[in-house]
Order: structure tokens, then C-alpha cells, then sequence
């Protein structure tokens, strides 16, 4: 037996090193002279030594909620073979043996107050009658999907959604929402209050809900309207989501464009053609300042062009006319439809300056038509910026009475045309008298006849008859009525 030695008389003695039981034989041996037997048959004796009985001389934590769970640490001597692990009576929920010296138990659930903690092992049990504490405790939750959270005590001990903790215990939260989101209203329930930044502190005083409701933040619009060169370029960038407004800022924008921090509003005059890109943020105005950003193109483009006069302002319907255009910021116009009337392109066109286009009329139908012009800077249209005319008719006989005239009376002249004729201003008829050109002015018409007369003045001499000039000046006056073909204009000499 380890420790334990069995003298000649007899006796059993020493320490004991190890527990257990121990069985040995033991033989009496007659120590007188004579003649036998001398010793006594072999007798097995058992010694059963006892362990050391266990001691408790530390417990940590020394408390924890009464809904149990709580990780306690137990240090002593003899914890070796520990067979219960008590908490008021009730067994731990679970516990492992360490060493000889620690053994770690979770608290079961028990009442509030103190309660004696006892460790029984085979050489007996120890028990600490305060050895543990159960606190009143509270259950908190708070929403998910937020983004992340934690919570913890003050002492740093973190908590899970759903935890059983010590009621006046203090904790913090920290929140940070994932993503461009912010608070839509500020985290509220279990008494909590903001410490700083995204942290909220609190006590825990009874079971509760922790409230994280959060929206995206978002920035409007989706693109810029487009800036003109030289004017003034205004635009109001505006972020949405969350309780507190917001404030803005870019760090990128051109040297000619500033951007208001309060209101968002984008103001400057552009001096050059071209897009600028740059990034506007706009941060929330609360502790968290939470923020998102959009990036932007803003276009810059040249002044829209203006029309401000356009000569002639009439031609022929089967085109041909040299049109000049004048306005403002005409440059650019250099599309093969940059120039149009009636929507029809012009069958040429050049930009002589800024402020000039020549351009020549396609045909087209007989009326006002709208002349436009396109340029990068955008499209002006003149409406009934030109008119289209029929053609004159043709005249193809001319009829005068014969006979001899003096100063001061008149000569009708009666031409025929091949169409109705619309006769208006002041249509004139070209005559030769003597190799003078005289012209007998327009009198009346109907129909297909227009009467011209003249006036005989002193010194016309004609003893050969008076002839037609080769055309009839129409100024304007004369026209085909809406049917009928295009004229070919002739004139016939008519004698008198």
C-alpha cells in the first residue's frame, strides 16, 4: 500500500499517497524455539483509504441571471472524481473537471438571492453557503436587417439578440446600417439614449424590444439638364430618406459650377463647350452622419440659335430660291438637314457667319411653310417663315382695237392667259413705241383676261405700230389660280 508500512509487532502505519482499497495477505510467524509449526496460514486483510475531502476556494462569477446559463468557474483542492456540481440544490446544467484545483459549471435556473454552491467528490463534499448569486433578469431583442448591431454590456461582455441579462445591468449598442441607409427615425426602447455616433447606451430594467428602422438615402435627379455656354446654369440636387435633412458637398466640381451645402442648389456659367463630370454626397445632419453620393455628367452646349430675318420670304414652288437667313448663333449648322422648309431640307445651304445661312429652297406645295434651323445648341423654327407661290400663268394672246390715238386717250390692251389668273399689286405690260419702252398699267381681270391700259403721251410716235415687251413685268401681281400647269411666259407684238 503506497505510504502505509506493516511493523513486526503487528502494526499498520504511515500516510497514505493514493485512495482506494487495498487487500494483502498477512502471516503470523511463531518467534519461540520448539518444535513446529512455526506460522499461521496466510489471512488477506483489506484497507480501504479514503480520498481527501474536496475544498472550495473560489467561485467566478459570482452571480448571473436567474434564467441560469452563466459559465462559473470553481477553484479548490481535491476536485479530482467530482461526481455533482449543486447551485441551491439544483445540478448544474453541465460541468467538466479542470484539474484536482478548477472545475467550470453553467448556473441552472434559479430563484433570485443567494444560493450555497457544493462540489461533492469521493472524499466527501465542500460547500460555499454564498457562493453564488442569481439577479433578476430581463430578455432584449431588436430588429434585424438593419445592418450591424451590437450590444454588449459596459463591461464588455457582448449580448445575442434574445439574451437573459442581469436587470440594472448597464450596456450599449453600436448600430451602423448597412449600405446608403439611415435611420428613418431615431432607435428608441429599453430606455436607451444616444452616447455618440451610432452608439445608444441604456440599463437594463425589464424585459424589452430595441426599434432600428432605416431607408435608403437617395439623391434626385438622375441626370443634370444640359448647361448653355456664357448663361447662367442653375439645378437643385436633393437627397430623400431618413428624419434630419441633409447637407451636400462635391469635391470634384469644375472651377466655374458651386454647389450650395443647405440647399443643393448647383449654380455657375459654363465658359467652353464640353461635359464636366463630378460627384455630389449628401450626408445626413444628425450625429450619424450617414451619407451616399451620385456621380454626374453635365453636358455644356452652345447657345440655341435664333432666326431674326429671312429674305426673300417667297419663291416659286418648285424651289430654287437663295434664301438668306439671319439670327444669332448660327454656327454648327452644318447637318444635311440642319436647314429646312416645310420640313423638307434645303437642297444647299452654307454657314456664312454666326449670324448668316444662305440656303436654297427645295419645291414644295404651294402656301406658307415653317423654316427652321438646327444647330447643336437646339432647333429655331420661323412658322410661315417662307412662302412657296404658284407660278404665273402664261399669257399667249394679246388683243388691242386698231386705230390711230393722240395724246391723253388710252389703249386698252386685253392678254389672254392659258389659266384663271389672281391678279393683285401692280402687274404692268411692257409696249415699244418708236424704241421707247412705255409700260400700260394693269386695269382690271376676269378670268383668264387681264386688261392693261396706257396713256398716249406726247411725242410717242409709232407709224409702225406699237410691239409687246418680251415678258410682263408681274411685280407681284399676277399669279395661277390653284389648278392647272405650270406657264411658260411669252408675249406676241401686236400691231395697231
Amino acid at each position: 500500500m503506497p505510504g502505509l508500512t506493516l511493523a513486526a509487532d503487528g502494526s499498520l502505519s504511515g500516510s497514505p499517497t493514493t485512495a482506494g482499497t487495498f487487500t494483502f495477505g498477512v502471516v503470523a510467524i511463531d518467534s519461540s524455539t520448539g518444535t513446529g509449526p512455526f506460522s499461521s496460514p496466510p489471512v488477506d486483510v483489506s484497507v480501504t483509504i479514503a480520498p481527501d475531502a474536496p475544498t472550495i476556494t473560489g467561485i467566478s462569477p459570482y452571480a448571473g441571471p436567474d434564467t441560469g446559463g452563466t459559465t462559473v468557474t470553481i477553484t479548490g483542492t481535491n476536485l479530482t472524481g467530482a461526481t455533482a456540481v449543486m447551485f441551491g440544490g439544483t445540478p448544474a446544467a453541465s460541468f467538466s473537471i479542470d484539474s484536482d484545483t478548477q472545475i467550470s459549471a453553467v448556473t441552472p435556473g434559479g430563484p433570485a438571492g443567494a444560493v450555497e454552491v457544493a462540489v461533492t467528490t469521493p472524499g466527501g463534499s465542500a460547500t460555499e453557503v454564498v457562493g453564488f448569486t442569481y439577479t433578476s433578469s430581463a430578455i432584449i431583442t431588436w430588429d434585424t436587417g438593419a445592418g450591424f448591431v451590437a450590444l454588449a454590456f459596459d463591461s464588455g461582455t457582448s449580448i445575442d439578440n434574445g439574451d437573459a441579462v442581469p436587470v440594472g445591468t448597464p450596456f450599449h449598442i453600436n448600430i451602423h446600417p448597412s449600405g446608403a441607409n439611415t435611420y428613418s427615425s431615431p432607435p428608441s426602447g429599453c430606455g436607451i439614449s444616444h452616447a455618440y455616433s451610432d452608439t445608444w447606451a441604456g440599463t437594463v430594467t425589464e424585459t424589452c424590444h430595441i426599434t432600428i428602422a432605416v431607408e435608403e438615402i437617395e439623391v434626385s435627379p438622375d441626370t443634370l439638364g444640359d448647361g448653355v455656354v456664357g448663361e447662367t446654369y442653375s439645378q437643385t440636387v436633393a437627397a430623400t430618406g431618413g428624419y434630419t435633412g441633409f447637407f451636400y458637398s462635391s469635391a470634384d466640381l469644375p472651377a466655374w459650377l458651386t454647389l450650395d451645402g443647405d440647399t443643393g442648389d448647383l449654380s455657375g456659367t459654363p465658359p467652353a463647350l464640353g461635359a464636366v463630370n463630378f460627384t455630389v454626397r449628401a450626408t445626413t445632419r444628425d450625429y450619424s452622419l450617414h451619407w451616399t453620393e451620385r456621380t454626374y455628367t453635365l453636358a455644356v452646349l452652345p447657345p440655341a440659335p435664333t432666326i431674326t430675318g429671312i429674305s426673300p420670304d417667297t419663291g416659286p414652288a418648285a424651289g430654287g430660291t437663295t434664301v438668306t437667313i439671319t439670327g444669332t448663333n448660327l454656327t454648327g449648322a452644318t447637318g444635311a438637314n440642319a436647314v429646312t422648309f416645310g420640313g423638307v431640307a434645303a437642297t444647299s445651304h452654307t454657314v456664312d457667319s454666326d449670324t448668316q445661312i444662305r440656303a436654297v429652297t427645295a419645291a414644295g406645295s404651294t402656301g406658307a411653310v415653317d423654316v427652321a434651323v438646327a444647330t447643336p445648341g437646339g432647333t429655331v423654327t420661323e412658322p410661315d417663315g417662307f412662302t412657296y407661290r404658284a407660278p404665273a400663268p402664261n399669257p399667249y394672246l394679246v388683243t388691242v382695237s386698231d386705230g390711230t390715238y393722240t395724246a391723253g386717250e388710252t389703249i386698252l390692251f386685253n392678254v389672254y392667259f392659258d389659266d384663271v389668273v389672281v391678279a393683285s399689286g401692280n402687274p404692268r405690260l411692257p409696249i415699244d413705241i418708236g424704241g421707247t419702252t412705255r409700260y400700260a398699267d394693269y386695269d382690271v381681270h376676269s378670268g383668264v383676261v387681264v386688261r392693261f391700259r396706257y396713256v398716249v403721251q406726247a411725242g410717242d410716235l409709232a407709224p409702225s405700230g406699237i410691239g409687246l415687251g418680251p415678258s410682263i413685268l408681274v411685280n407681284g401681281g399676277l399669279s395661277r389660280a390653284p389648278t392647272g400647269p405650270p406657264p411658260i411666259l411669252r408675249s406676241t407684238a401686236y400691231p395697231t
